[in-house]
């Protein structure tokens, strides 16, 4: 472009300046997952754990057999994400599954614990004092398990939102910096061609 004393001269006109308002709007779909998701986990778990807890006597089978059903589907998901996505993503991803797989495996073990005791409860109708022990046992353990796994759920879906977000931060062209200041594309310095 060539530069001449009329363009040189001519006043800058003040550009619209949406950036900051762009910005702040891109950051609301990792703040739901990041910060609300979480919390409104934290929130539907404590609830279940409570009816758990305040029906000791009764089967909850159903809602730890659709917990595990939900989670087991995320940590699939989580992984099957890592997959698809370059490294400081794939941390996040992986790391989500990893506590989904786990928070699995302790709704499953909470249940099969449940229907244990549940079982056994019935074949202790002479003796009210240790059904009620039973039940008491049975039920602080299954909630512990069961609030233990839902805290890893939560901290799985933050782990998520983290990987989702650095996964958008590649850009559209997939190009991000590495820890030294170089341009990378896909792992590979973007330099090299």
């Amino acid at each position: 472009m060539r530069v001449t004393r009329a363009s040189a001269a001519a006043p800058a006109r003040p550009a619209l300046h949406l950036r900051p308002f762009a910005s702040r709007f891109a950051r609301v779909p990792y703040w739901f997952t990041g910060t609300l998701l979480p919390f409104l986990v934290t929130v539907v778990a404590a609830f279940f754990t409570i009816v758990l807890v305040a029906h000791l006597d009764q089967d909850e089978t159903a809602i730890t057999n659709a917990a595990f059903a939900a989670i087991a589907t995320l940590g699939a998901l989580s992984f099957s994400g890592a997959r698809a996505v370059e490294e400081p993503a794939r941390e996040g991803y992986v790391s989500a599954g990893q506590g989904f797989l786990f928070a699995a495996l302790q709704v499953v073990s909470a249940s099969v614990i449940r229907y244990g005791a549940t079982q056994l409860h019935g074949g202790l109708q002479g003796y009210p004092q240790a059904r009620l022990a039973l039940d008491i046992g049975v039920g602080v353990l299954v909630a512990l398990m069961f609030g233990f796994a839902m805290a890893l759920v939560a901290s799985s879906v933050r782990s998520l939102a983290c990987g989702a977000r650095d996964a958008a931060s590649r850009g559209a062209d997939g190009i991000a910096e590495d820890g030294n200041g170089r341009a990378s594309r896909g792992g590979h310095d973007a330099r090299a061609g």
